[in-house]
């Protein structure tokens, strides 16, 4: 009798064991995806609390007589300064406790079950680079804004797995109305 007790046990442990298993694998992409999600939130408000200390130059745009120009010059000096303060602030390893209930996806259940660890190790530097983009409006007017594009790549550790996550965030930062001067007289 005792035997077929230890065998009903060690089966049960058996089939207990298979079945979490096979939750693991059918919930693992679920909770990859969710991780993923849950760590680009989280970087995303670092960069923008460091880019909230970030002052733009006030020369970038140059006017003269009749031509608008960009002073590269000082852009280069300015982003420089913006990749240095964005790797200082911003910790090279995220780690999460986060509960079971977030990877429902419901509001109600987020802050509810057993936590689930997680890290997010950013394996390069964050890469921040300026664009310009000019757009005419009218005839004689333009629009110039500076936008900051922010690169981080990393890995996300999750369970018995490891992913890349790639963060790109594209930030406007200053905008400039330039107003020409109408013509008289339209040649046709």
């Amino acid at each position: 009798m005792k035997i077929k007790k230890k065998n009903l046990w060690l089966m049960i442990l058996c089939i207990f064991i298979f079945l979490l298993g096979a939750f693991y694998i059918q919930l693992q992409p679920v909770f990859q995806i969710q991780a993923q999600a849950y760590f680009h939130e989280q970087v995303v408000s670092e960069i923008m609390n460091s880019i909230k200390e970030i002052t733009v130059p006030d020369e970038f745009v140059v006017k003269s007589d009749n031509q608008v120009s960009i002073n590269a010059n000082v852009l280069n000096k300015w982003i420089v300064e913006v990749n240095e303060k964005l790797n200082e602030s911003i910790p090279d390893v995220y780690e999460a406790s986060i509960p079971l209930g977030y990877f429902t996806g419901v509001v109600f259940f987020q802050n509810q079950g057993p936590d689930i660890s997680a890290t997010f190790l950013i394996s390069n530097r964050i890469i921040a680079r300026y664009n310009i983009k000019t757009t005419a409006l009218g005839i004689n007017n333009a629009f110039i804004e500076l936008i900051l594009n922010v690169e981080c790549k990393g890995i996300v550790l999750f369970g018995f797995e490891k992913n890349e996550l790639s963060i790109t965030e594209k930030i406007p930062l200053a905008l400039e109305y330039i107003q020409g001067e109408v013509p008289q007289i339209f040649p046709y």
